[in-house]
């Protein structure tokens, strides 16, 4: 989330994300160039922040970290499920 978004706060918009219920559970993880405070960033419900200039290093290690801490994305499971029996079913035809 960019907490420097134009029109809105991102932790304003971080707040009604994190007050929908179907929504909740997602991670926010903050990003912003700007020196802020990081109880204010985990008060309005960010779950990380990552300061500007991105280190893409440093961002794929949080996205992974968050993710990671999800579990598996049931939709992907079946797709690779649906995958692999494919597969299998390809092997056996020779």
């Amino acid at each position: 989330m960019d907490i420097q978004l134009p029109d809105v706060s991102g932790l304003d918009v971080t707040r009604w994300l994190k007050d929908d219920e179907t929504l909740k559970s997602i991670p926010i993880v903050a990003v912003t160039a700007f020196v802020l405070d990081d109880e204010k960033m985990l008060d309005a419900g960010c779950d990380g922040f990552i300061s500007k200039p991105i280190s893409v290093h440093s961002f794929m290690e949080t996205i992974d970290r968050f993710v990671a801490e999800q579990g598996p994305n049931p939709a992907e499971c079946e797709l690779e499920t649906a995958w692999s029996l494919k597969s299998q079913a390809a092997n056996a035809r020779g």
